[in-house]
């Protein structure tokens, strides 16, 4: 009387009689059962599932996530000071050759108003969502504006006259 356990795809254990026998049987090829023509379709389908979805990911983490990058190299072209003085509007051009800025973010301080630029969306020399003029709301307190240079900190670059209450370069 035999009996046998499968223990896995190649590998089975007999009972005989006499003890306890290991035997290795050899399959037949996948294609033989049946089940090789739908692996091969499925990984396939896997591996030019990879191919399409990876770069696609890579080129959206690219594409979104330059537009979160900090402008080091931004500096003010022209300013104009609305007739209130409630705000600036701010010409601004970058020192490097590639790349525009799409927004600002700005937070006061004691003496001044600090400002951070960011890139455009789209990687290296995309100009989505770029603009060269931002309008910057002033508070009545602020006398300095700043613009943020990476690891030298922030520059001024616009700073309120004391005498003339007017809004000059800085020297």
């Amino acid at each position: 009387m035999k009996i046998s356990i499968s223990l896995g795809p190649c590998l089975g254990i007999g009972l005989l009689s006499g003890g306890v026998h290991c035997i290795i049987e050899a399959l037949p090829p996948p294609a033989a059962i049946g089940g090789g023509k739908s692996t091969e379709v499925s990984m396939k389908k896997k591996a030019l599932l990879l191919v399409i979805v990876v770069p696609v990911v890579i080129a959206a983490i690219l594409f979104i996530g330059s537009g979160f990058a900090k402008r080091t190299d931004v500096f003010l072209q022209d300013y104009s000071v609305s007739q209130d003085g409630a705000s600036i509007t701010m010409g601004v051009g970058l020192a490097g050759s590639m790349g525009f800025v799409r927004d600002y973010t700005m937070t006061q301080e004691a003496d001044g108003q600090y400002i951070v630029f960011y890139s455009a969306f789209g990687a290296l020399n995309s100009s989505i969502g770029a603009k060269d003029e931002y309008e910057v709301e002033l508070n009545p307190s602020s006398t300095k504006i700043y613009i943020y240079r990476g690891d030298s900190g922030y520059k001024l670059v616009l700073q309120k006259n004391e005498s003339t209450q007017a809004w000059e370069r800085s020297k």
